[in-house]
């Protein structure tokens, strides 16, 4: 899990790279991209991202 503060910093970072998700996820280490592309969606959608937090039932 991450915490809020760790998903910011990921946005912020992204913002920062231009918009691109693999500077991001090289410096913070992330496994993949995949969450990090659903705290942007959630954000850009002005949700924040304690929304995106929250799983899709199934």
């Amino acid at each position: 899990m991450f915490t809020e503060e760790q998903k910011i910093r990921a946005i912020e970072l992204y913002c920062k790279y231009g918009k691109k998700l693999a500077p991001v996820v090289r410096e913070l280490g992330y496994p993949s991209k995949r969450n990090l592309r659903r705290w942007i969606r959630s954000w850009e959608a002005g949700g924040g991202v304690k929304e995106s937090i929250r799983h899709k039932p199934r």
